[in-house]
């Protein structure tokens, strides 16, 4: 074991019990609720049905975890939401007909005050894992108010004309968009409608968690 692991243990991502491999201890595995959903999606006067797979329901350790990784700095968690995501979308995706990772973009601003954007390092994680490239296709041309403060309606509205594609390497390529949490969708709806007019074949969309409560992505 090396010195490091000694004095800084890996902690469980979900109850923090110091593990020596892995991300998650044996009791916390079996705990994991994957759930696959879907959004209705809109592509010029079509819709267009995307599926999303949140790893699991954002309560408990898991929320502490997903917040100190969001919002503590602690983005070395990135590693490990990033392999957990990665080993579960193999569960119910065909991984080699896909060809890139990206993910929901945040303004340069709100990127300068964080210090990184959570949604771009768990991409970079899960696109080593799965061997395939991660590009930035999408940026965020405008900024809004902040999603969870807002109610269910207010969110579909807040993200309207929010995003754009800054990437040509978009047409006909069946992508993984990558967010940390789904609520109500909004955010990840508007991106892929982004992405499908852009020209993308499909874009199936993969979240760390998911509000139990809250979560109807096909509301």
């Amino acid at each position: 074991m090396k010195i490091a692991e000694l004095l800084w243990p890996r902690r469980c991502l979900n109850c923090g019990t110091a593990i020596r491999e892995a991300w998650l201890c044996d009791e916390c595995l079996e705990l994991i609720r994957p759930r696959m959903s879907t959004l209705r999606v809109q592509k010029g006067f079509n819709e267009i049905s995307c599926n999303v797979l949140a790893l699991n329901a954002y309560g408990d350790g898991w929320k502490k975890s997903m917040e100190d990784y969001k919002f503590r700095s602690a983005y070395r968690l990135s590693e490990g939401f990033g392999y957990l995501a990665a080993i579960t979308l193999r569960e119910f995706a065909d991984i080699e007909t896909y060809d890139i990772i990206t993910f929901v973009p945040m303004t340069r601003k709100k990127v300068r005050a964080r210090g990184y954007n959570q949604a771009m390092k768990l991409a970079e994680s899960v696109a080593k894992e799965l061997s395939l490239p991660c590009e930035m296709l999408l940026d965020k041309v405008k900024d809004n108010r902040t999603q969870h403060t807002l109610s269910r309606k207010e969110r579909q509205k807040n993200v309207i004309g929010v995003y754009g594609t800054i990437n040509e390497n978009i047409k006909d390529k069946k992508i993984i968009l990558i967010d940390d949490i789904i609520t109500t969708g909004a955010t990840l709806r508007e991106c892929c409608s982004v992405l499908l007019e852009a020209g993308a074949l499909e874009v199936t969309c993969l979240c760390m968690a998911y509000e139990e409560r809250k979560h109807n992505a096909e509301s």
